[in-house]
């Protein structure tokens, strides 16, 4: 009786298991085989109740043994119902031990190659911060740094980042232009305070902590005292300018939380602060190099508390009166909420308490940033006022809070320009001038530029890097059943061309010009897949290079803007009309390439203009992580990617997948180069 009673106490332990949330998952499997005890007594009971799996009492026993082993009480307790024998032979149980250790083996190299990834993007991005310009002071032998800011437009206020958890005074969201400034790598610590005040009044004392429990008015007394060592003129940021650099300037990525939408990658908050302030600089920065503007302390700004405008503003200072002072920023002991980017708080003047703190700003002295105000008149478009003004039309639309594209007469819009300095005289920004040529920028990528029978055309590389290929969560909706299931890929670096091949470079190196719209600099269309074979291997023998069609992984990648992708929908940006040709603005035909906006890496026409060929065949995807992989072995179509002239938006996406024999060939479908 007691051995029935057992039995049925451990049944109802598997079944619970089972009902509970027990269904197979490559994530269970995956944790089993590194050697999670519980996930093995997990991935038995699935393999036995063929729950996401199909039933295999081999498997079901192999993982209850492993479970056991690993000292699962589950595992242990049913195999003393069982009287410690399974009934798995012991040929099997080598079978699947061998299995399990290729696997592990396996895994724990494709874990090696992530973790490498992600080490090379951290030191990409620190590389990046480096580019930032920044200054160090020295006050009584203790140093800090301020970090540039470069002056520019932005949308303050209830973004659409912040979604639900935006409060009412975030809102409206209004346009702000901001001249550069310098703002505190860090927060102010104990140790510059006390080499300042001669006193530390924090609660939670350590020399690289944020200095608290400081009110606004000790702040003040605090900086003109730090000015009078330093010969400066530090102050409190203003509350515009502190949003500004959470948000990580014009090299801003869009995140809820400033440097991430994952708030532990960024902050000390109540989740993970034990109760406590922590040293400055632990967590990760944001794209400024900046570090716990969210959490940590809340940081006093200059500005009175007020309500938001939606008329746009230049340099704003908040209110001339009131009765509280701004806070932002959340700290230790606040929720994710409160540590969000757009995120408002006050206190009292003359408050202190231990979650208030300081970061210091220091005005910068050369141009302001100012927008022109442009009356729209008959004619004119976003496209033809960017061009006119030397900006973009997504720069125009941000500046206005804008949702699309139209504008009517008489219309006031801001165009965000910076002004310019013509013979050491400051540039009048009042009136509209023609687009200057600009010395030419260093960029984050390299070029190469290569010529066939006198025709000129560039490759850019694309280092190599890991990414989530297929329906990633930007696409929603409109992703396809075959764009599923998204999955890890991790590619080398190779070349991809800066634009689709042209009709003048596919004449220099075929004789002929299959295309159907006419034009040197409209990319070449009406080819077939063995067409492009046949124009890859004439470009071989002319130049001596190994060019071919990229694999589909390697165009996606690409098209995504690589390792510096900003997670757009199409490539190069949420709104297809800035980048793309396509069924709604083509006037039915193709258009010259890179006429619109490139993408994060300098490639044009990823999204639109025509579908461009790929060496895969057309394959499903599987959910395992990936190397360089090349698509189906054999099949029956070619993959076609980016969208064309006469197709719609859901077709320009950057996951977007289309297919053609390779024998086909018709006005919308080109090529891009690889190499």
């Amino acid at each position: 009786m007691k051995k029935i009673i057992i039995f049925i106490s451990i049944l109802l332990v598997v079944l619970t298991t089972a009902l509970a949330a027990t269904t197979f998952s490559r994530e269970l499997e995956e944790k089993a085989i590194l050697g999670d005890a519980a996930a093995m007594h997990e991935l038995s009971v699935c393999y036995r109740m063929g729950t996401g799996v199909a039933k295999d009492l081999d498997k079901a026993n192999y993982w209850l043994e492993r479970a056991a082993q690993e000292g699962n009480p589950n595992a242990l307790a049913t195999l003393e119902i069982l009287g410690n024998n399974t009934s798995l032979t012991e040929a099997k149980r080598r079978e699947l031990a061998a299995l399990e250790s290729r696997e592990r083996e396996r895994l724990l190299k494709v874990r090696e190659e992530q973790r490498l990834a992600e080490e090379q993007r951290r030191q990409e991005e620190l590389k990046k911060q480096e580019q930032i310009k920044k200054q160090t002071f020295t006050v009584n032998g203790v140093s800090f740094v301020m970090v540039e800011v470069k002056g520019g437009t932005f949308i303050m206020g209830a973004t659409s980042e912040q979604g639900s958890d935006a409060e009412s005074d975030e809102k409206p969201a209004h346009s702000v232009t901001l001249s550069s400034y310098y703002i505190g790598e860090t927060e102010v610590t104990q140790e510059l305070w006390q080499a300042v005040m001669g006193e530390n009044p924090s609660k939670f004392k350590g020399d690289k902590h944020p200095v608290e429990k400081v009110s606004w008015d000790d702040c003040q007394i605090f900086i003109k005292k730090l000015n009078e060592m330093t010969g400066k003129h530090f102050r409190l940021p203003t509350e515009a300018e502190w949003e500004f650099a959470a948000r990580g300037g014009s090299k801003s990525r869009g995140y809820k939380y400033s440097g991430s939408n994952n708030l532990n990658d960024v902050a000390w908050f109540n989740k993970n602060c034990d109760k406590g302030t922590h040293v400055v600089g632990t967590k990760l920065p944001n794209e400024l190099g900046l570090y716990d503007m969210s959490g940590n302390v809340r940081e006093w700004c200059r500005d009175i508390k007020g309500g938001y405008s939606s008329s746009a503003q230049t340099n704003p200072t908040g209110p001339k009166s009131s009765s509280s002072q701004v806070l932002r920023g959340g700290g230790w002991h606040d929720d994710a909420k409160k540590c969000r980017v757009s995120n408002r708080d006050r206190s009292l003047h003359d408050f202190s308490y231990h979650y208030l703190g300081l970061r210091l700003a220091l005005k910068q002295q050369q141009e302001v940033a100012k927008p022109i105000i442009h009356e729209v008149k008959e004619g004119d478009n976003l496209y033809k006022l960017a061009i006119q003004y030397g900006t973009t039309p997504e720069a125009i639309r941000k500046a206005n809070n804008m949702t699309d594209d139209n504008i009517k007469i008489g219309q006031k819009l801001i165009i965000p320009v910076k002004t310019e300095k013509r013979d050491g005289k400051r540039g009048d920004s009042s009136t509209p001038r023609p687009k200057q040529k600009k010395k030419q920028e260093s960029k984050p990528y390299t070029t190469r530029t290569f010529t066939a029978n006198g025709v000129s055309f560039t490759m850019v590389e694309v280092l190599g890097g890991t990414f989530t290929m297929g329906a990633t969560s930007e696409q929603g909706s409109d992703a396809e059943k075959d764009e599923n299931p998204s999955h890890q890929v991790m590619l080398s670096s190779y070349y991809i061309g800066e634009t689709e091949v042209t009709q003048e470079l596919w004449q220099a190196v075929m004789g002929k010009n299959p295309s159907e719209f006419k034009g040197n600099n409209n990319p070449v269309e009406n080819v077939t897949w063995k067409d492009c074979q046949e124009f890859i291997l004439e470009l071989n023998k002319i130049t001596g290079k190994r060019f071919r069609l990229p694999t589909e992984a390697e165009w996606e990648f690409a098209a995504r803007g690589g390792n510096l992708s900003k997670g757009y929908k199409y490539s190069g940006s949420n709104n297809l009309d800035d980048v793309s040709w396509y069924v709604a603005n083509s006037s039915g035909m193709t258009h010259p390439v890179a006429t619109k906006l490139s993408n994060e890496l300098g490639l044009y026409d990823m999204s639109g203009n025509v579908w461009e060929w790929c060496s895969d065949w057309y394959g499903s995807y599987i959910s395992s992580v990936q190397s360089n992989p090349t698509g189906s072995g054999s099949g029956s179509f070619r993959v076609n990617r980016g969208g064309s002239w006469d197709y719609g938006v859901k077709s320009c996406r950057v996951s977007g997948r289309f297919i053609n024999a390779p024998s086909f060939c018709i006005c919308n479908l080109g090529l891009r180069l690889a190499l």
